[in-house]
Order: C-alpha cells, then structure tokens, then sequence
C-alpha cells in the first residue's frame, strides 16, 4: 500500500533530442517548455565514434609537444641517432655468438 500525501507529484516532461527526435519522461520538474538536448547520443564523439577533433596541427597541441619535444623520441628517430639498434641482424648475430646457449 503506498501511503498517500508524502510523494511528489509527478508531472510528464517533453524532452527534444539534437537532431529533432523528441520522447516523454515522468519527472519532479515543473517545466510547461520541452527540455531541449544540447549533446545526445546521437552528437556525442563517444556514440558516434567520430574523432574528437584534437589535431597535430592544433596550436594547443604544438605547445606542448615543443614543451617535451626531447622526452618523445619517435622510432624513426631512434633509427637516425643509433642504426645498429634499428637492424634486426645486429642482434641476431650477437646471441649466436654468445658461446650457443641462447635464453629463451
């Protein structure tokens, strides 16, 4: 038995989606407009999988790749800088001739 007096009244709200798709809830709100939607499911990056936008030509970006540029080292630069590292019979040919006994 629900005891009556002590719940909210329950008022039935119009809710307006981005792309003009529109639903009705069962709310507390006293709202006589319809609840327009700024970001849904069918706008946000994350439902839709589109990319967020963050670019490498964005200058906030650029600011902090040149804040860190000597701590990111990419593999072709470690290629430059130490060439036997980046050929892979270097390494090879060090391990055979380790005395046979190779760790695996």
């Amino acid at each position: 038995m629900v005891q009556k007096g002590i719940h909210p009244l329950l008022n039935t709200l119009r809710v307006v989606m981005r792309n003009g798709a529109s639903f009705t809830i069962q709310t507390t709100l006293r709202r006589s407009a319809p609840y327009m939607l700024q970001t849904d499911t069918t706008n946000n990056p994350i439902y839709t999988g589109e990319s967020s936008g963050l670019s490498l030509e964005d200058a906030r970006t650029q600011r902090v790749m040149s804040r860190y540029e000597g701590f990111v080292v990419n593999d072709q630069e470690e290629a430059a800088v130490d060439p036997a590292a980046a050929s892979p019979s270097s390494s090879s040919s060090s391990s055979s001739s380790s005395g046979g006994k190779s760790k695996k």
